[in-house]
């Protein structure tokens, strides 16, 4: 998942105040080693939660962790200066764009501004 792809996962749940990324392992009959996946949730609703990936039995769970994070706190900044009218791009704008499309331009200005 790409930054702009998650910032768009996100855009989809505005009431939600996601801020917790959490790595739940689990195991399959035929596994020997635990499958991880990777979940944001809401530190004190824990029935929200969103799914994010399944940690690649390749790549350092830790690592992914770190970048999961990074965004969320950036996706953070975009969330406080949307509700900032002054500003020119709001978070709705960035909302009502198509799910393919969602423009890094309206991001980084926000993430700048």
């Amino acid at each position: 998942m790409e930054k702009m792809q998650f910032f768009s996962l996100l855009s989809r749940w505005p009431l939600v105040e996601f801020n917790h990324i959490k790595v739940v392992e689990y195991y399959e009959e035929e596994s020997v080693l635990p499958k991880k996946d990777l979940y944001i949730h809401h530190l004190t609703k824990h029935d929200a939660q969103l799914f994010l990936c399944r940690v690649p039995p390749h790549r350092d769970v830790d690592d992914l962790l770190a970048v999961y994070t990074d965004w969320l706190k950036d996706y953070g900044k975009v969330r406080r200066v949307s509700t900032d009218p002054g500003k020119p791009y709001h978070y709705h704008t960035v909302q009502a764009e198509s799910d393919e499309r969602v423009s890094e331009k309206r991001f980084s200005n926000i993430l700048e501004g």
